[in-house]
Formats: structure tokens, C-alpha cells, sequence
């Protein structure tokens, strides 16, 4: 007998954001998901947590795909705990142990100092146990086998915009981080207690922000798997939020009328007076002359509809808006 193959399931699209339990992939939960409303979840990832790491986790149905760059590239936020004394080759407590030396201690005061130098621009190497790609393996691959390699030729600019320490206990120190997306929190955690003569192993991660959404704000995998077996795909999709309601870091215009929703998907170029701005991101078309940028683009209804770009220029005449993406 053929191996039975499982119905596809494809809620409304928007983006479902989940707190991912500790000891999980990001893709063992999209498969529990799926387990519990007894088909294959269709569904991406706005930025994968590793098994390690609990916190915001914000899966992509479909439509809401189009816009995973944009929920990606939003800012992060992660607390997490360094254990002094010790490092592994994961730098996490998954990993086999590497080094042990004994702990410089050093008072909350001098710990929150060398946090604030890394604030600003900071150059990151990704560590060995990472998925970024060499010769299309990625690197974690190449750290499992005993291969170390210089990650040098992957150094990524990223921005550390707040780094606060909450609490040192013994030989323990508890930090959270507001970041850029692509920051390597475990390396942070390394560089950090390097530059205070100690090395750490990252034993708790948590991130607690996500795509513009807070973990507070998520409910826990357990609720909704459960709900999705109490009532099926109607029982999610009262947790998935639609992608108009996203925070996208996008000004939003709408337009009005068929005729220019149609010049618009004919990818014909269309003055910006024929749209009308929505919230406060644009106040008007006539400020907008040195700022091009991507907009999301509503119906009547308030549905989105699409990306278009938005192309500056001296004056309101000369500006035009253009799709970039689909969202229908």
C-alpha cells in the first residue's frame, strides 16, 4: 500500500503569531498545528526560533507570504540568560561543553556599561551553528561534521538599539536586547562576556518581540491547538490576524474605485491623487516628493490588495504609484 497523504489545509491569509514552546522547531509546531485539524498546515515562517528558544512565533497563510520580507526585516526583542563559567559549542545548553574557566564577577553596574557600547551599529560573524550557507550546506552542517571554517566572508551590519541588563545572580546574568533582524543573540551574549573575561553559554532565550507584535500579546501553541480541534480551521482563524492589520512599517492608501483597481493590476502607473491616504504614516501627496517608498494598497472594503511602489518627484503631477505585489 501507497503511504496515505494527508489533505492540505489553507486558512484565510493573514499571519497567525504563537508563543512556541521551548524543545520545538518552528517546524514541529506548524506540524502540530496541522496534526490538530487533521491535515498538512500550508503555511512559511516569519523568522524561525530554534528548538532552544521559546517566544514569538509568527506563521505566513496564504497571501501573507507576499509580505514576509517586510515581517521579517521589523525589529526584534529577546531576554535572555548568560551562564558564566562555562561555553559550549552551540554557545547554548544543547551543545557539548568547550571550555570552562573560573568566573570573573562583576557588579550590575559594570555589566550595564559594556552592555551600552554594543548600542548603535555593531559587525557580527555568524557562529558555526548557524543556518547561514556555505557552498549551499549550511553552516551547522559543517560544525556537526568537525569542520570549522572562517566566517569572516559572512559578516552581517546590524543594529543593537537597546541592551539592558535586568538582574546578576551569582554567576548568572539575565539581559534582554532590542535588535535588528539578523542578529545572532548567542554571539552578542559571547562577545559581551568576552570583553569582561568570562565565557557563557546562553541556558534561557526568549523572544519576546516579534514582526510588531509582543509575546503577551500571543497565545500559547497549547490554546490554540486545542481550539483547533474543538472546532476545526474556523477555530484558528479567529487567532489569525489579517494582513491590512499587520504591522508592515508601511504607509497605507486606499483606492476607491474598479476602474483604477484595474488600471492598477494592468501595472499601468497612476497619479497618487487618484488614491486616498490612510492614518498618519502620509499626511499628503505634496510632502511626499523626496520619499519614495512601498505602500499597501486597500479596496473599499478595507481589504489589502496589494504592494505598490510609490516614485517621488517635484510635484504631485510628476509622482506615480505602480504595483509591486499582488496580495489577492
Amino acid at each position: 500500500m501507497g503511504r496515505r497523504v494527508r489533505s492540505e489545509i489553507q486558512p484565510a491569509s493573514g499571519v497567525l503569531y504563537v508563543y512556541k514552546p521551548r524543545g520545538m522547531s518552528s517546524r514541529d509546531v506548524s506540524r502540530k498545528l496541522g496534526i490538530a485539524l487533521g491535515g498538512r498546515l500550508n503555511c512559511g515562517h516569519a523568522g524561525t526560533l530554534d528548538p532552544m528558544a521559546e517566544g514569538v512565533l509568527p506563521l505566513l497563510f496564504g497571501r501573507a507570504s507576499r509580505i514576509q520580507d517586510y515581517l521579517v526585516s521589523r525589529e526584534k526583542g529577546y531576554r535572555f540568560c548568560m551562564e558564566l563559567g562555562r561555553q559550549t559549542d552551540t554557545l547554548d545548553a544543547d551543545g557539548q561543553i568547550v571550555s570552562e574557566q573560573p568566573v570573573q564577577q562583576l557588579s550590575m553596574h559594570l555589566w550595564q556599561s559594556a552592555a551600552d557600547a554594543f548600542l548603535g551599529d555593531l559587525v557580527q560573524s555568524p557562529p558555526m551553528y548557524s543556518a547561514v550557507k556555505r557552498a549551499g550546506r549550511p553552516l551547522y552542517e559543517y560544525a556537526r561534521a568537525g569542520v570549522s571554517l572562517d566566517t569572516s566572508a559572512h559578516m552581517r551590519k546590524v543594529e543593537i538599539k537597546e541592551f539592558k541588563i535586568e538582574q546578576v545572580v551569582d554567576h548568572r546574568v539575565y539581559a534582554r536586547v532590542k535588535c535588528s533582524s539578523g542578529t545572532y543573540v548567542r554571539e552578542l551574549g559571547r562577545t559581551l562576556a568576552e570583553q569582561n573575561g568570562n565565557v557563557m553559554t546562553v541556558t534561557y532565550l526568549e523572544r519576546y518581540l516579534s514582526a510588531g507584535v509582543e509575546s503577551r500579546n500571543c497565545p500559547p501553541l497549547t490554546d490554540v491547538v486545542a481550539r483547533c480541534e474543538r472546532e476545526g480551521v474556523v477555530g484558528l482563524e479567529q487567532y489569525v490576524v489579517p494582513i491590512v492589520d499587520l504591522d508592515l512599517g508601511l504607509p497605507k492608501v486606499c483606492v476607491d474605485t474598479d476602474d483604477t483597481v484595474q488600471q492598477l493590476f494592468y501595472g499601468q502607473r497612476l497619479c497618487p491623487t487618484r488614491f486616498s491616504v490612510v492614518g498618519t504614516q502620509i499626511n499628503e501627496w505634496s510632502g511626499m516628493a523626496s520619499h519614495s517608498c512601498v505602500l499597501l494598497v486597500v479596496d473599499h472594503q478595507g481589504k489589502a490588495i496589494a504592494l505598490a511602489d510609490f516614485v517621488a518627484s517635484e510635484s504631485d503631477r510628476g509622482a506615480w504609484i505602480k504595483i509591486k505585489r499582488s496580495l489577492v
